[in-house]
């Protein structure tokens, strides 16, 4: 019996935002567990010698008893949530890896909005509705993963291979980067403040972060977008000024293509934050 031809039986459900230095314990479940990034970036450490990195909109499906744990890279946050299940069948040949949600990150987040909402409500109508979501997840999570599963499968992070002078100055870009969201800032210049010219800066930037200083940029004015959108009643033209975006329409445009949601569909679902 295949996962998508019988409603799985849910066991959690879990989200919650987290930040670098709050620790997450080795641990296993006696059942499958879905994690999902629904902002920001998160590693999955899985056995002692394997780790994922996913970013939001990304999602691994676990195996029972398998030992994991995840961790947030310094300096970021992140916002997670988790669905844990049992169903009949053997294991999907797309778990234990990464796989890119797509166009179907905001249908995924509705569903885990119903299990959040469902799951403990007495009487079987709540447990048919939570079983027909989780499986309308696993559906959705595996035709992701046939269509673009080399998009989803991603290294592991071996480390920098800087000197301590360079790491300690690419860090210190990715410091000024982030508390200074709300100002137009230049590369050129972040680059000239660190004493380094904007070509070599950005090689540097890449080879540590892994992305360019321009991406980096993008991807933390959009994180704190997402924490403010969750955590405060801003207007969405107060929060694009906070997060140095020209204006609310420029907010929406990069959110709605990095999220797969609208500012306004992110801000109004809510999540039950149980871990």
């Amino acid at each position: 019996m295949q996962i998508w031809e019988s409603p799985p039986s849910v066991k959690l459900v879990a989200s919650g935002r987290r930040q670098s230095g709050r620790n997450f314990y080795w641990h296993d479940h006696p059942f499958y567990e879905l994690g999902i990034v629904l902002s920001g970036q998160c590693d999955w450490r899985i056995g002692r010698r394997r780790r994922l990195s996913l970013e939001a909109g990304e999602a691994i499906l676990l195996k029972p008893k398998t030992l994991h744990c995840e961790e947030i890279r310094a300096g970021g946050e992140a916002q997670l949530a988790w669905v844990g299940f049992d169903f009949g069948g053997k294991s999907p040949d797309w778990s234990q890896r990464a796989v890119a949600t797509g166009d179907d990150f905001g249908e995924i987040a509705d569903y885990i909005e119903i299990i959040a909402r469902e799951h403990h409500q007495p009487g079987l109508p709540s447990q048919v509705r939570v079983g027909l979501a989780a499986q309308s997840i696993l559906l959705l999570m595996a035709r992701r993963a046939e269509q673009a599963p080399a998009v989803s499968v991603r290294p592991p992070r071996t480390g920098s291979d800087l000197n301590s002078r360079q790491v300690n100055r690419v860090e210190s870009a990715a410091h000024y980067f982030r508390t200074n969201l709300q100002d137009a800032l230049s590369i050129a210049q972040v680059a000239a403040y660190h004493s380094l010219c904007p070509a070599h800066f950005s090689s540097l930037f890449r080879r540590h972060h892994r992305m360019s200083p321009r991406s980096f940029l993008r991807q933390a004015r959009l994180e704190k977008a997402a924490a403010l959108l969750t955590t405060s009643d801003l207007t969405l033209k107060e929060i694009a000024a906070q997060c140095g975006f020209v204006d609310a329409a420029h907010l929406c445009k990069a959110f709605k293509q990095a999220r797969g949601v609208t500012p306004r569909q992110f801000r109004i679902r809510p999540m039950v934050r149980l871990r």
